[in-house]
């Protein structure tokens, strides 16, 4: 589709009221390529008018970003992080503010900033903005100051945002200029820049609060080039901090951060096998004649890509196989090619037959028990890409390059799977998924329930929330969704208020069986409110539903209950699109329905009352 066509087409749904199909429709149009420089006007001008429409839409929702800018302008920057989040189906609103204003537009409580009330705020900054000449400080002393008044002032910026406005803040990390005045001396010199810029990086990560995530525009700079990414034409004509041509490269950097602040990261990898984790087809070529290690420039490609994705199974990405195979002939390349990084036991979903891939992936996502928009979807087929674009919008689909050695380079650069933290659980996830294919083989072959869980030897370790836990907690908070009573999503400064708060009761359940340490799988939040326990938000990893991880933990809570004279708890249920899974939680619990929405219920306290049956043990 031409753009003059999409014109037409987003024209005649906003006449006929459907903002949310003219939003699939622009969606669908940048699935097929970036904006370009050309273009990036004309699709900046549709989705604001489909956002304008959409605000008299009241199921859809946007998105109030503020972005502020120091010695540069952000006009480009909000219209291609504009453009990159509506192909995300997101819809946002633009707070601009004004050149080199941002501590004008913190600091000053009546300005247009805080009129706005953003959602989420943007600092952009870089090298620019570093008060130091470009042949850095004279001396040490200088260039630790220097270091010392900007991170001053950061903290300052960032406290206040919070204090009046409590919403995440995304801040810049500083790239690099694209010269060296003293060449390898700058190394030896403290006080040169480049020194100042390293320096300064450093301690706004140690600096940042768990409010603030920072957007390294260093990292992406150095991948571009230093001399690429710098562009003092586009700097003196538009203010902008780096050149025109790589906004998307930019946006796409912004819009992985941003994925993962409104709790919509992707998490899984399935993966095609033939040319894709070797080169050539197995079913013909046979496991000793597809190409992967060393010997051919093709097969050491294909080596990388496998060893690529390894890597990201270990920083925990869930992976899964979907390929036009036999499972028998395809399996032989993981156990008898030495040169093979990966394993089977790598994959916690292998689905290897001749039916639709699309298919397949339902049936992946049903396996694992997550949503498909998790899910990111890569071949080198061009057929299979488009086949599951058009059946699965939901899913990110990856159509390889031609080439096998720009594989791992072309995956990476999407920032599909970009996290802010990694936890003990990330790392254990894979871990975790095997086990549970490994319990629902035994499910399948034990002679009822209960001698299937009695047989998991589950044993849960409760304690307090505390800051050793606050990264997992996060991240449950953003990323469930399915046992969810609330979907009440606390941040980490939230997080932080509430444990100080001496009412408040934040338990953190980890759980171990004999299959797998499946690490922190639950939190449960309860205000003692004069003689109530009133349950405010209840999250469970979707890798231990019906476990009897419920009545264990509501036995606890019963536990305190009875410890502090609390004479009976109440739960919430709000239903959202995601969270059925948990609409007859309370029921099944033993709780009692208050009103008739089936909102509010209650459980009565008596000194005879029994622990409800769980298979966990303490």
């Amino acid at each position: 589709m031409k753009l003059s066509e999409l014109t037409s087409t987003v024209s005649k749904h906003l006449a006929k009221q459907a903002p949310d199909v003219a939003l699939s429709e622009i969606r669908e149009f940048l699935r097929q390529s970036d904006p370009t420089l050309a273009s990036l006007s004309r699709l900046n001008e549709l989705v604001v008018r489909v956002t304008e429409k959409a605000k008299t839409a009241s199921e859809m929702n946007i998105r109030r970003i503020a972005v502020l800018s120091g010695n540069q302008t952000s006009v480009f920057l909000i219209q291609s992080i504009r453009c990159h989040l509506a192909r995300e189906g997101i819809l946002a609103e633009f707070f601009e503010g004004g050149y080199n204003g941002i501590s004008l537009e913190v600091f000053d409580p009546t300005s247009q900033f805080y009129t706005f009330k953003p959602d989420q705020v943007l600092i952009a900054l870089s090298w620019r903005d570093i008060n130091a000449p470009l042949a850095g400080k004279d001396s040490d002393e200088e260039a630790a100051q220097t270091v010392y008044d900007h991170v001053k002032t950061f903290r300052a910026l960032w406290r206040r945002i919070h204090d009046h406005l409590g919403v995440p803040v995304i801040q810049h990390l500083f790239d690099h200029p694209p010269f060296a005045l003293l060449g390898t001396a700058e190394r030896n010199f403290p006080g040169s820049l480049r020194n100042i810029i390293d320096h300064l990086n450093q301690e706004v990560v140690k600096s940042a609060p768990a409010y603030v995530s920072l957007l390294d525009i260093d990292f992406l700079s150095a991948q571009i080039g230093l001399r690429n990414w710098n562009s003092e034409k586009d700097y003196v004509t538009t203010k902008l901090p780096f050149a025109l041509r790589y906004l998307n490269d930019y946006a796409q950097l912004f819009t992985a951060m941003y994925r993962e602040l409104i709790a919509k990261q992707r998490k899984c990898l399935v993966l095609d096998l033939d040319n894709t984790l070797w080169g050539g087809v197995v079913g013909d070529d046979g496991y000793e004649g597809v190409e992967i290690g060393p010997g051919s420039p093709k097969g050491e490609a294909h080596l990388a890509f496998c060893e690529y994705v390894k890597a990201l199974k270990t920083r925990g990405i869930i992976l899964a196989i979907n390929s036009k195979n036999e499972v028998e002939v395809a399996s032989r390349v993981f156990k008898y090619r030495e040169e093979m990084p990966l394993q089977l036991e790598d994959f916690s979903a292998i689905v290897c037959n001749w039916q639709d891939k699309p298919g397949n992936i339902r049936l992946i996502a049903k396996e694992l028990n997550i949503g498909l928009n998790s899910i990111v979807f890569v071949d080198d087929n061009p057929s299979e890409c488009e086949f599951v674009r058009h059946e699965l919008p939901e899913v990110f689909t990856v159509e390889l390059p031609d080439e096998p050695s720009k594989f791992a380079n072309h995956l990476d650069q999407l920032r599909l799977f970009d996290t802010q933290k990694l936890t003990a659980s990330d790392k254990n996830r894979t871990a975790s998924y095997q086990a549970l294919n490994r319990a629902k083989e035994d499910m399948e072959n034990a002679g009822n329930l209960e001698d299937f869980l009695s047989s998991l030897e589950m044993k849960s370790f409760v304690t307090q929330a505390g800051p050793e836990h606050l990264d997992r907690m996060v991240q449950m908070e953003l990323r469930t969704n399915q046992f969810n009573v609330t979907t009440r999503r606390y941040r980490s400064d939230q997080i932080e208020e509430i444990l100080r708060q001496a009412n408040a009761y934040w338990l953190v359940f980890k759980l171990i069986d004999r299959y797998a340490d499946h690490g922190v799988v639950s939190t449960l939040l309860a205000f003692q409110e004069e003689d109530t326990l009133r349950i405010d938000s209840w999250l469970m990893s979707c890798r231990v539903f019906s476990r009897t991880l419920e009545q264990y933990s509501l036995n606890r809570l019963l536990g305190i209950a009875q410890s502090t004279g609390v004479r009976k708890i109440i739960g919430e249920y709000v239903e959202t699109e995601r969270n059925m899974p948990v609409e007859n939680l309370y029921p099944k619990l033993g709780f009692q329905p208050q009103g008739s929405d089936k909102r509010w219920w209650e459980f009565e306290i008596s000194e005879s009352m029994k622990p409800l049956e769980t298979f966990v043990q303490k």
